[in-house]
């Protein structure tokens, strides 16, 4: 029971771990000042993340 409890508590702190990256790269805004950087940040295409 101790195992499985373990494997549960490793995948819900992944799920919350992946959960707030997610929202930190749609919630921080990035400022884009070349024509070349704009280039690297293309695929945040649905969600216009790029000021």
């Amino acid at each position: 029971m101790s195992g499985l409890l373990d494997r549960l508590f490793i995948w819900l702190f992944l799920l919350f771990v992946s959960i707030f990256l997610g929202l930190i790269s749609i919630l921080l805004p990035v400022t884009i000042n070349e024509r070349e950087e704009l280039r690297v940040a293309m695929f945040g295409y649905p969600v216009p993340f790029a000021q």
